[in-house]
């Protein structure tokens, strides 16, 4: 075989390597879009507000997974912008209340995928919990992420009513972020109360 037939065998294998990739790309992306459907039909046919309440933070967890595909599908390196990322899925949380929360982001670290997911998990539940129990009708809601070395701090506070372990303690929501901080970042996760409720996570990256 020439060396000219290995290159052109060669290019023709990443050819279809590549075809292979955006096609499964392309079947999770719609079957991520069949479940959010199938997920807001049952919100529009459910009589019952807590049901309603229940799927439509479903959704919004589901909605970050196809986000982040989508994102993924159109870039080829290993980071994606976390901020623009982070402003999408509160976003898309926000939009199902009727309060006036004002968001301010100090991001200066953009996260590797493969830790991206978890964050935006913890973020959802997190920001849901926010909206759902600091704020009656208006406030203002912190979201930022920094690394120093090789530690990276999530802070999401809010200046609402403050953490009432009584509401939220036993939770599933609550139960995500400390299950997705100890058993997949490997971090720390800290709740401080004063004046509004701040909750810290702190984890290592290497990379």
């Amino acid at each position: 075989m020439t060396k000219n037939q290995k290159t052109k065998d060669v290019t023709h294998l990443l050819e279809e390597k590549e075809i292979l990739y955006k096609e499964l790309n392309h079947r999770i992306k719609n079957n991520l879009q069949m479940m959010l459907s199938l997920v807001k039909l049952q919100i529009s046919q459910s009589p019952h507000e807590e049901t309603k309440q229940a799927l439509t933070i479903t959704k919004n967890r589901i909605n970050s997974f196809a986000y982040l595909y989508e994102s993924l599908y159109q870039q080829s390196n290993s980071t994606i912008e976390t901020e623009e990322y982070f402003r999408h899925i509160i976003h898309a949380i926000q939009l199902m209340t009727l309060k006036k929360v004002k968001i301010i982001y100090d991001i200066t670290h953009n996260l590797t995928t493969d830790k991206l997911l978890y964050v935006t998990l913890i973020l959802n539940e997190l920001v849901t919990n926010a909206f759902k129990y600091a704020f009656e009708k208006e406030g203002e809601l912190h979201v930022a992420l920094h690394k120093k070395k090789q530690l990276v701090t999530m802070i999401v506070s809010d200046n609402g009513e403050g953490f009432n372990p009584t509401k939220i303690s036993n939770g599933l929501g609550l139960t995500i972020v400390e299950t997705l901080v100890k058993n997949q970042l490997y971090g720390t996760i800290d709740i401080t109360v004063d004046k509004g409720t701040t909750i810290t996570l702190s984890w290592e990256e290497h990379e």
